[in-house]
């Protein structure tokens, strides 16, 4: 069993510190592929969803929206879980990306008038490391995670969320396939990470309790 070692009080070091690594694993194999990228057939579903170049301001909110989260779980389990599913996801979806790499045919901006968000988005991002989608992976769990200390659904970060993940498609950074692996992704994170980590000692009393 893993011990906890995030807290509300440590949270920010260990979170950047990990986030860094995540970032650095991800920039690496998105920079540098060892094998060359395979495109995949596009789906009906893939087709039929349009290229919207302004949803690519909703597509970079993503870490704003974990970083929310982080800061709103009070639950040093919880917080444990999440830095541990976090190193989970990245470990997993960065052996995808180094043996089986994907690729996405790059969207041509519009010269003249482009959307500023996909100038940046090209960018940063080369159109590799598409399976699985850790965008989609990263909303879903943090999602979960924030669920777990709420009584009912939140509607901001329902919203918020989906509309992240509808944006991986209509930027055209992702195939839905990508989508569904990183859903698949993240529910064996959010349980692994669950298992992995020691309950609290208040959940300690309560199940001797019962």
């Amino acid at each position: 069993m893993i011990r906890i070692f995030v807290t509300t009080e440590n949270r920010i070091p260990y979170l950047l510190a990990i986030g860094t690594v995540l970032m650095g694993l991800y920039s690496l194999t998105n920079q540098f592929p060892i094998f060359e990228p395979q495109y995949l057939p596009l789906t009906f579903i893939d087709k039929a969803i349009p290229y919207i170049p302004w949803s690519s301001w909703i597509y970079i909110t993503l870490h704003l929206y974990d970083i929310s989260i982080i800061f709103k779980l009070k639950s040093s389990r919880n917080l444990t879980r999440f830095a541990i599913a976090g190193m989970a996801s990245s470990i997993i979806s960065t052996l995808f990306f180094v043996f089986l790499p994907t690729t996405y045919p790059r969207v041509s901006l519009d010269p003249i008038n482009p959307d500023l968000g996909m100038v940046w988005i090209q960018k940063m991002d080369t159109p590799i490391n598409c399976f699985p989608s850790m965008h989609i992976a990263s909303v879903a769990f943090s999602f979960m995670f924030y669920q777990l200390e709420r009584k009912g659904v939140s509607k901001v970060y329902s919203v918020w969320g989906l509309l992240i993940c509808l944006s991986t498609i209509t930027t055209r950074q992702h195939y839905f396939v990508d989508a569904i692996g990183g859903l698949v992704l993240a529910l064996f994170c959010f349980w692994i990470s669950g298992v992995l980590v020691e309950k609290e000692p208040l959940e300690l009393n309560n199940v001797e309790a019962v």
